[in-house]
């Protein structure tokens, strides 16, 4: 049985809190007859939007939390966007801006054919587009596997902008908040994309900052101050399967979790299986995460075939989304930007398209070791 988590000493003063946030918001049309603001206690970007104060104005705790989550994490992504634009553009024409864009976003477009894009820096800067649905499947497994414990060493092997990372810190609060002790978290992030993991880091370090502006997400804030990220770059797969533990920071004590989220494709299956393969064979994970999108089931299940014998594995096309809806930010970024672009190329257009947190009909397996 797992250890309960040392009470908070502000924890009754925090439950106080809370109710009154609450109370304030759904006691909204007594408060408005008095002529007071009903929302005055609410975060400026609920009390803006009107969806969101629609008659009755009832929000619970949970739906509070998940907006100002879903929200830190729009900014972050938003803020390093407009960042990593202006550090890639300078000097640069609208001409010559557009043509960058154009060649990044027909380069992410491969992944619609199961194909690896460059993942160069620019398009490093527009997997955004990408990011938030993966971060959304991460948290979405890790949450129904039910793998959290007191100690967890994951190595998340194709990291990509570390989707998975992000998923675990979002389930590791939600663990802390019901009162499950999580002391320890360590996770080794394998990509050959420099640029990716580049990325990826500096949008968990604004999420950070994101998170200690919102008093509301102190939970989210005790799990991110837990994780104790390394990453490492190879520059090809096949390198990958020489990675020792003198390199990682491999302990077996607490659950042992291994991911491949969206990692294998047409082009790159051969290497992807021996380094999985190898990694496998000497971590002995507790469970082993993987995903790919439904076309290419057949494709993750040949690859992953070697786990048969000592994993049982169950695949679903019906896992529950955490999150739903569009991220306004990011969003309304890549439409201010596409409005000043010349319109040099159609594929410019993708740019106008809402950026959201649901998946392209993602297939998840996850072996659990006999």
């Amino acid at each position: 049985m797992q250890d309960q988590f040392d009470p908070d000493p502000d924890e009754e003063y925090y439950k106080e809190d809370e109710d009154h946030y609450l109370r304030n918001y759904n006691d909204g049309a007594e408060a408005s007859e008095t002529g007071e603001d009903p929302y005055y206690d609410l975060p400026p970007e609920i009390r803006q939007n009107e969806a969101l104060i629609e008659e009755p104005p009832y929000l619970t705790v949970e739906e509070v939390y998940q907006f100002e989550v879903k929200n830190a994490l729009d900014k972050a992504i938003a803020a390093i966007a407009e960042q990593e634009l202006a550090r890639l553009t300078r000097g640069l024409n609208n001409e010559q801006i557009a043509d960058k864009l154009s060649g990044a976003l027909k380069s992410l477009r491969r992944l619609q054919e199961g194909k690896i894009p460059n993942y160069d820096e620019w398009d490093a800067l527009f997997y955004h587009w990408y990011q938030p649905s993966h971060i959304n499947l991460a948290y979405s497994i890790i949450k129904s596997a039910n793998v959290l414990s007191d100690r967890l060493y994951i190595v998340d092997f194709g990291c990509g902008a570390l989707a998975m990372q992000f998923g675990v810190v979002l389930a590791a609060a939600d663990a802390i908040e019901r009162g499950q002790s999580i002391t320890e978290i360590k996770i080794d992030s394998i990509d050959t994309s420099q640029a990716m993991v580049n990325i990826g880091q500096k949008i968990w370090e604004q999420f950070k900052r994101e998170i200690v502006r919102t008093p509301n997400l102190r939970y989210l804030d005790r799990a991110y101050d837990i994780i104790q990220p390394i990453q490492l770059i190879t520059q090809q797969i096949d390198g990958l399967e020489r990675i020792g533990f003198e390199q990682i920071g491999f302990a077996r004590s607490g659950n042992v979790l291994m991911s491949a989220i969206h990692a294998v494709y047409d082009d790159n299956r051969n290497d992807v299986q021996r380094s999985l393969r190898s990694i496998v064979d000497r971590l002995d994970p507790d469970v082993c995460f993987a995903s790919t999108h439904f076309s290419s089931r057949n494709l993750l299940s040949e690859v992953w075939s070697f786990a048969d014998d000592g994993y049982d594995v169950i695949c679903r096309d019906n896992v529950q989304p955490s999150f739903s809806g569009e991220l306004e930010a990011i969003t309304q970024w890549r439409k201010k930007l596409n409005s000043n672009l010349p319109q040099t190329d159609p594929i410019l257009g993708y740019l106008d398209n809402r950026v959201t947190w649901a998946w392209a009909s993602p297939i998840v397996c996850i072996y659990t070791r006999r």
